[in-house]
Protein backbone atom coordinates (compact mmCIF):
# COMPACT_ATOMS: atom_id res chain seq x y z
CA UNK A 1 0.00 0.00 0.00
CA UNK A 2 2.85 2.38 0.82
CA UNK A 3 4.43 1.75 -2.56
CA UNK A 4 1.15 2.45 -4.34
CA UNK A 5 0.70 5.72 -2.46
CA UNK A 6 4.32 6.73 -3.10
CA UNK A 7 3.94 5.86 -6.78
CA UNK A 8 0.74 7.85 -7.10
CA UNK A 9 2.23 10.90 -5.39
CA UNK A 10 5.27 10.79 -7.68
CA UNK A 11 3.01 10.45 -10.71
CA UNK A 12 0.93 13.41 -9.60
CA UNK A 13 4.06 15.51 -9.03
CA UNK A 14 5.21 14.57 -12.52
CA UNK A 15 1.89 15.60 -14.02
CA UNK A 16 1.89 18.88 -12.14
CA UNK A 17 5.37 19.68 -13.42
CA UNK A 18 4.65 19.01 -17.09
CA UNK A 19 5.26 21.92 -19.40
CA UNK A 20 6.63 24.19 -16.72
CA UNK A 21 9.57 25.35 -18.82
CA UNK A 22 7.90 28.30 -20.53
CA UNK A 23 6.90 26.46 -23.68
CA UNK A 24 10.36 26.23 -25.27
CA UNK A 25 11.43 23.15 -27.16
CA UNK A 26 13.51 20.60 -25.27
CA UNK A 27 16.83 20.25 -27.07
CA UNK A 28 17.56 16.76 -25.69
CA UNK A 29 14.37 14.93 -24.71
CA UNK A 30 16.32 11.77 -23.80
CA UNK A 31 18.36 13.69 -21.23
CA UNK A 32 15.24 15.42 -19.94
CA UNK A 33 13.58 12.02 -19.43
CA UNK A 34 16.70 10.71 -17.70
CA UNK A 35 16.78 13.73 -15.38
CA UNK A 36 13.07 13.27 -14.64
CA UNK A 37 13.54 9.57 -13.88
CA UNK A 38 16.44 10.28 -11.52
CA UNK A 39 14.72 13.16 -9.72
CA UNK A 40 11.23 11.70 -9.42
CA UNK A 41 11.70 7.94 -9.25
CA UNK A 42 15.22 6.72 -8.59
CA UNK A 43 16.65 9.09 -6.00
CA UNK A 44 13.58 9.42 -3.75
CA UNK A 45 13.39 5.63 -3.64
CA UNK A 46 17.11 5.22 -2.99
CA UNK A 47 16.98 7.76 -0.16
CA UNK A 48 14.00 5.99 1.37
CA UNK A 49 15.96 2.73 1.18
CA UNK A 50 19.00 4.14 2.97
CA UNK A 51 21.47 4.71 0.14
CA UNK A 52 24.68 6.53 1.07
CA UNK A 53 23.82 9.92 -0.46
CA UNK A 54 23.73 12.87 1.95
CA UNK A 55 20.39 13.99 0.52
CA UNK A 56 18.05 13.41 -2.38
CA UNK A 57 19.70 16.42 -4.06
CA UNK A 58 23.13 14.83 -3.70
CA UNK A 59 21.77 11.64 -5.26
CA UNK A 60 20.29 13.62 -8.16
CA UNK A 61 23.57 15.44 -8.73
CA UNK A 62 25.43 12.14 -8.68
CA UNK A 63 23.29 10.45 -11.31
CA UNK A 64 22.73 13.51 -13.46
CA UNK A 65 26.36 14.54 -13.93
CA UNK A 66 28.93 12.40 -12.16
CA UNK A 67 30.46 10.76 -15.21
CA UNK A 68 31.01 7.67 -13.07
CA UNK A 69 27.70 5.84 -13.07
CA UNK A 70 25.89 3.47 -15.40
CA UNK A 71 23.21 6.15 -15.58
CA UNK A 72 24.90 9.50 -16.23
CA UNK A 73 22.17 11.78 -17.55
CA UNK A 74 24.66 14.43 -18.69
CA UNK A 75 25.89 12.06 -21.40
CA UNK A 76 22.52 10.68 -22.50
CA UNK A 77 21.62 11.34 -26.12
CA UNK A 78 19.28 8.44 -26.91
CA UNK A 79 16.37 6.86 -25.06
CA UNK A 80 15.29 3.35 -25.96
CA UNK A 81 12.02 1.70 -25.04
CA UNK A 82 11.56 0.40 -21.53
CA UNK A 83 11.45 3.50 -19.34
CA UNK A 84 7.99 2.73 -17.98
CA UNK A 85 9.07 -0.81 -17.05
CA UNK A 86 12.21 0.58 -15.41
CA UNK A 87 10.18 3.12 -13.40
CA UNK A 88 7.73 0.41 -12.33
CA UNK A 89 10.57 -1.88 -11.24
CA UNK A 90 12.16 0.90 -9.18
CA UNK A 91 8.82 1.54 -7.49
CA UNK A 92 8.05 -2.15 -6.95
CA UNK A 93 11.48 -3.34 -5.79
CA UNK A 94 12.33 -4.15 -2.23
CA UNK A 95 15.02 -1.91 -0.77
CA UNK A 96 17.56 -4.72 -0.65
CA UNK A 97 17.15 -5.08 -4.42
CA UNK A 98 18.12 -1.43 -4.99
CA UNK A 99 20.60 -0.73 -2.18
CA UNK A 100 23.22 -3.21 -1.03
CA UNK A 101 24.36 -3.77 2.57
CA UNK A 102 27.02 -1.05 2.15
CA UNK A 103 24.46 1.53 1.01
CA UNK A 104 25.42 1.47 -2.66
CA UNK A 105 22.71 1.82 -5.26
CA UNK A 106 21.94 -0.55 -8.07
CA UNK A 107 19.46 -0.39 -10.90
CA UNK A 108 16.94 -3.09 -11.76
CA UNK A 109 17.90 -5.09 -14.86
CA UNK A 110 14.99 -3.54 -16.76
CA UNK A 111 16.73 -0.13 -16.53
CA UNK A 112 19.86 -1.35 -18.31
CA UNK A 113 20.12 0.12 -21.77
CA UNK A 114 17.12 2.46 -21.56
CA UNK A 115 19.37 5.51 -21.77
CA UNK A 116 22.50 5.76 -23.86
Amino acid sequence: MVRVLAFLSVCMMGLAGCGGGGGGAVSNPARADCDQFVANFLCPTLQFCGATYASTGACINFFESSGQTPLDCATVTVEYSGLSACEADVNDSYCNELVDANGYAGLPPSCSGVFN
